[in-house]
């Protein structure tokens, strides 16, 4: 039996969670551990940087390498938890393949539909990804191969919240979009068919916590 591993991406807010550390440093560390890089002659075009409606940074996605990088300035207990976590997401991205031959051509095609795919929505949560993933190559090769993922928490999308709250789904939307809650710490982008066409498009779905700050943003805006 083959074992082929995806490479894995750890966010700076993941990072800041298991270290303890606010977000906003991390950020800062990252900055500085990269034009370090930069001025080193590093070749730096694979990291992404997130940015919210706003166009501030809402979060990094770094390698293995570079968090191991980010990692040498931090304690020992600090690196060890980071790693560990690391180490928990290559195993769960370790993927078991019957050794039979594949032809390159479909595999070739399911590397570039699914870097075109994900080019064109930039926003997708790692969830949506890996759903997308999964069923690209059980078409291209007849058989899954990557899980689908497991949804830990419920997700909600902007007229459901807004049923909640008691307004539209697009006053949901224009609240998070001018307050830059599309984040992932308040949801995750997922695919989903556009209303006038049959166009999937990024759809922005909310979790507890981005409910809970729409409602507190809601009764700011009435109490003015």
């Amino acid at each position: 039996m083959n074992v082929a591993i995806i490479p894995v991406s750890m966010s700076s807010r993941e990072i800041a969670k298991l270290t303890g550390k606010q977000h906003k440093n991390v950020v800062r560390d990252i900055r500085e551990m990269l034009e370090a890089l930069r001025v080193d002659g590093s070749d730096l075009s694979h990291v992404e940087e997130r940015k919210d409606a706003r166009g501030y940074t809402s979060e990094f996605r770094l390698d293995r390498e570079l968090t191991e990088t980010l990692l040498t300035g931090y304690s020992i207990p600090l690196r060890r938890k980071v790693v560990k976590r690391l180490h928990e997401l290559e195993e769960n991205m370790r993927l078991k393949v019957e050794p039979l031959p594949l032809s390159p051509a479909p595999v070739a095609a399911l590397v570039d539909l699914a870097r075109l795919t994900f080019e064109h929505l930039p926003n997708l949560g790692e969830n949506s990804k890996q759903a997308l993933l999964s069923v690209l190559t059980e078409q291209a090769l007849g058989h899954k191969v990557i899980p689908l993922p497991k949804i830990e928490q419920h997700l909600l999308p902007a007229g459901e919240v807004g049923a909640k709250l008691g307004i539209s789904g697009a006053m949901v939307g224009r609240l998070a979009n001018a307050n830059g809650l599309k984040v992932p710490q308040y949801g995750e982008f997922r695919l989903d068919k556009a209303k006038h066409s049959s166009k999937q498009v990024e759809s922005f779905v909310y979790n507890a916590s981005g409910v809970a700050r729409l409602r507190e943003l809601l009764a700011d805006k009435q109490a003015a």
